[in-house]
């Protein structure tokens, strides 16, 4: 077992940027057909703080398996990480970064996924920039994919200086900065709603008659539901779009949910796109008891949407497990979000 000791041990400076407070946020949180108490599905009584902190001399896995000082794990990154994994220093694949200037670390070991990005990466670098400015950072990344870049270009972080950071080795930095909403520390935060809209303002939005949509998981190779082509049936004729989040590009996945009235889904990154529709917007999403995660209903609280989830059983444990939807407790879920936005 390594030894695992918070950045605070290791000479870290933390500049607290938003202490917690009393949640103003008016996100709406509904648990159909459970008990509430169950799932961390509550309406947060107050908002997370939000640290930045700023270590000198570290190694970084090129893979964002860990960060050390010494022989000394940093444990704000064993956010999902392997806790038992001992990695040390290797000469072979070490790349000594003699620049004194900061890094801030960009990315995290889920980076390539949607909603890791968009609510942990480009977030944190988003709080850090906006707290110290533009000049006197470097930012440390891998490869991004086209729209990791365009996220990019849409928060105006395109033309600053980068490390370019590979899988394959180990970097040691003279000085590094990161975030609490890097590490998953702070998820429910009033900075947040400021975020979404720099990602927003970029361009102006292209008018489109998407109001009611159904988030498909058909191109997803994990938890698909092999009666969803039956949803799918069954929302349209009620006047849904269906939308493969993967399909489109990040401007276009941001003009189709920045008009919606309704989404519905299952739990999967494309749901992450709620996180662009307007302050009231009705959320429907629904999951397996085997895999419950509350990420979505921060989201809804963050900017003040309305949010419904139901609960579903599935065999086996295992996320590769497809499995089959319950029609009809579906079909009166989305019925009574419909009743609602005509209520509304």
């Amino acid at each position: 077992m390594p030894s695992i000791v918070p950045a605070s041990q290791l000479g870290c400076t933390t500049v607290t940027v938003e202490t917690s407070h009393p949640s103003l946020i008016a996100g709406c949180i509904h648990v159909k057909g459970d008990d509430l108490a169950t799932y961390p599905f509550f309406r947060r009584p107050s908002t997370d703080s939000v640290h930045h902190y700023l270590l000198e001399d570290v190694v970084i896995d090129g893979s964002f398996e860990h960060i050390w000082r010494g022989d000394k794990f940093v444990e704000e990154f064993f956010y999902g990480m392997d806790k038992s994994q001992n990695l040390k220093t290797d000469p072979k694949i070490l790349v000594d970064d003699g620049d004194p200037t900061p890094v801030i670390i960009g990315f995290n070991w889920t980076c390539s996924n949607y909603f890791h990005w968009l609510l942990q990466a480009s977030a944190s670098i988003y709080s850090i920039v906006s707290r110290f400015g533009h000049s006197g950072f470097r930012i440390a990344l891998p490869q991004l994919s086209r729209w990791q870049e365009d996220s990019m270009a849409r928060l105006g972080f395109a033309n600053l200086p980068r490390v370019l950071v590979s899988p394959e080795k180990q970097y040691r930095f003279r000085k590094v900065a990161f975030a609490s909403i890097l590490t998953a520390r702070s998820s429910l935060y009033s900075q947040f709603g400021a975020y979404t809209n720099a990602l927003l303002s970029a361009r102006s939005p292209r008018r489109t008659a998407h109001n009611l949509l159904y988030v498909s998981r058909q191109d997803a190779q994990l938890r698909s539901i092999e009666n969803e082509e039956a949803i799918i049936r069954m929302v349209k004729q009620r006047g849904f779009s269906i939308v493969e989040a993967g399909q489109h590009s990040l401007d276009q996945q941001i003009n189709i949910f920045r008009n919606a009235d309704v989404v519905v889904g299952p739990h999967g990154a494309g749901m992450t796109n709620m996180m662009f529709s307007r302050p009231g917007t009705i959320v429907y999403e629904f999951m397996t008891r085997q895999y419950v995660n509350h990420c979505f209903a921060t989201i809804a609280q963050n900017l003040g949407h309305e949010y419904f989830v139901d609960f579903f059983d599935r065999p086996g444990s295992s996320q590769t497990n497809g499995w089959v939807a319950d029609l009809d407790r579906i079909e009166r879920g989305v019925d009574s979000v419909l009743e609602r936005l005509a209520l509304s």
